[in-house]
């Protein structure tokens, strides 16, 4: 049986890999989210945050939990398969390339599966998923939402502990390749698997040598993201505009209010952002180099879904 790991990106269809296929094709031992094992999560995620000055891997248990459901799967499985996109979180892990030197010499997998979504996209729904609100700060400011305009600025002027430089694909892909052989590493596209979901799980299927007629009835149509809506997207920014007033009895009145007759107005209508003006230019000088470099070094249709490249 092989041991592979699913790293992420997050944002990329991983909740429907997770739910739809790992968790459910009968020839997979999955270890992934949603976990069953809090105690198992917890050793987990010791493993990937834990400061290098402190890790001790001989002090977790992890590598023999891990060891144990290979020993006790059934003949039938033909792949035990780890998979949390917060192994690349760019908010979680101190270091996302000590967290790929602790799973090669760790847990040594034999394969990597890493999945990505063009940056445009990604941008908005990291913003739209939590980059809106501020977190880690006084709890005055706590959860207050930033606009996606202000969001990029502060990400720009700190590029190298922000989510613009997380989503330079290629240095990642590369380190993995370096660490593990570019022959042992799936890279597979969101847009593919909307796309072209066929030929998406196919690719997988036979990376994982399992069956791709269970793995595509496994899926279907599914995509299990959903995202916030626009009523509590404008909600927010209406919130913002009333800081730090908008605690007091009288304004968190008129908020709640102003959100009664936006959830009707708009239903669940999705939130969306679209780049502020010039933006679409900085962020293609950003990535389109590295984009080109994954088109051309690992096979990836980029510029037929939309990449800047």
């Amino acid at each position: 049986m092989k041991f592979v790991v699913h790293v992420g990106f997050s944002k990329t269809g991983t909740t429907t890999l997770q739910r739809r296929l790992f968790a459910v094709h009968s020839q997979v031992e999955y270890l992934g989210k949603p976990y069953g094992d809090d105690a198992f999560k917890d050793v987990l995620h010791r493993f990937m945050m834990e400061d290098g000055t402190v890790y001790r891997p001989e002090e977790l248990d992890l590598k023999q939990r891990i060891d144990a459901r290979l020993d006790a799967a059934d003949a039938s499985k033909r792949v035990l398969l780890l998979s949390d996109e917060m192994l690349l979180s760019y908010t979680k892990v101190r270091d996302k390339g000590e967290v790929a030197r602790r799973i090669k010499d760790y847990l040594q997998p034999e394969k990597i599966i890493i999945t990505l979504r063009r940056q445009q996209e990604l941008l908005a729904a990291a913003y739209l998923s939590r980059g809106r609100l501020l977190l880690n700060v006084p709890l005055k400011f706590a959860n207050l939402a930033v606009g996606f305009e202000d969001w990029l600025d502060m990400s720009y002027a700190n590029f190298h502990r922000s989510y613009l430089e997380h989503a330079n694909f290629v240095s990642t892909v590369d380190f993995y390749c370096g660490l593990f052989g570019k022959e042992n590493v799936c890279v597979l596209l969101l847009e593919e698997l909307m796309g072209d979901r066929e030929a998406h799980i196919s690719k997988l299927a036979q990376f994982l040598d399992i069956d791709a007629r269970e793995a595509l009835a496994c899926v279907g149509d599914a995509h299990e993201h959903k995202p916030i809506s626009r009523a509590v997207l404008e909600l927010e920014e209406l919130q913002a505009k009333f800081f730090p007033f908008h605690r007091s009895a009288v304004v968190g009145g008129i908020l709640k209010a102003a959100g009664f007759f936006k959830r009707r107005k708009y239903k669940d209508a999705p939130a969306e952002v679209m780049l502020p003006e010039g933006w679409e230019t900085r962020l293609n000088a950003l990535y389109a180099a590295g984009n080109r470099r994954l088109a051309d070094v690992y096979g990836l249709p980029l510029e037929k879904y939309g990449y800047w490249v």
